[in-house]
């Protein structure tokens, strides 16, 4: 007698199914890279934030070293720290008081609207309300120092 052989049925992946694993795969690993590169901005901007924050606090720290008496009403400014330009003006409401205002103001570094890079010189400007123009970034913090002696 003969025996009887069974053919197998042949198992594997159709070739629609392997089209639709990899468009899943492609579309999963471009929201992958988009949120990495959503997330190397905010980097960016953090970090540039952080060193405006510590340059303005360190100039208030400068101010606030002096004696009341050499603290002097004006505004000034200084581009020592590039590209961050720090402004502040000192006023005296009172004779016995002092508010300090400091502003830090710096270009974007990240890519703007259109495909242009950082502004360049000219196209915005520091001033004691902060960053006036078009693609820059600014950080602004005030102190009040008294003279109650």
């Amino acid at each position: 007698m003969y025996a009887m052989t069974t053919i197998k049925k042949n198992t594997g992946f159709t070739l629609i199914e392997v089209m639709v694993a990899l468009t899943t795969m492609a579309i999963a690993f471009l929201a992958v890279c988009a949120l990495h590169m959503s997330s190397f901005r905010t980097d960016i901007r953090n970090r540039d934030e952080s060193r405006a924050l510590y340059l303005a606090n360190q100039k208030i720290e400068e101010i606030r070293a002096q004696d009341f008496s050499e603290i002097t009403v004006g505004n000034a400014d200084d581009n020592i720290n590039y590209p961050f330009v720090l402004t502040w003006a000192i006023t005296a409401p009172q004779a016995w008081r002092r508010d300090i205002t400091v502003a830090v103001c710096w270009p974007e570094k990240i890519m703007l609207v259109g495909g242009r890079n950082s502004p360049t010189e000219g196209e915005w400007q520091c001033t004691q309300d902060g960053c006036t123009g078009t693609g820059c970034q600014d950080v602004r913090i005030a102190t009040i120092i008294a003279n109650l002696k």
